[in-house]
């Protein structure tokens, strides 16, 4: 009798955008719609530049002319009772 493992990886979404402070000092994200978005199957052993290049080549960004900075919002689930 054979065990079979079940292999989960986690989805990344990610959009293009600008980080921009308000007049009243908050920041917040300006969404690039132009350039779309991306969902990208990762897995534990995914590196950091592996990342960084496939969402250079997701969103079709030449990075000898733009730089790729990378921020992520946390969302905490709660639970009601």
């Amino acid at each position: 009798m054979g065990v079979d493992f079940v292999v989960i990886m986690p989805e990344l979404y990610s959009v293009c955008g600008l980080w921009k402070l308000t007049n009243n000092m908050t920041w917040e994200f300006e969404l690039d719609i132009e350039l779309g978005a991306s969902l990208v199957l990762i897995d534990e052993h995914i590196t950091y530049h592996t990342l960084v290049d496939i969402l250079l080549e997701d969103f079709q960004i030449d990075c000898s002319t733009n730089s790729l900075k990378l921020s992520y919002k946390l969302v905490i689930e709660t639970k009601n009772n």
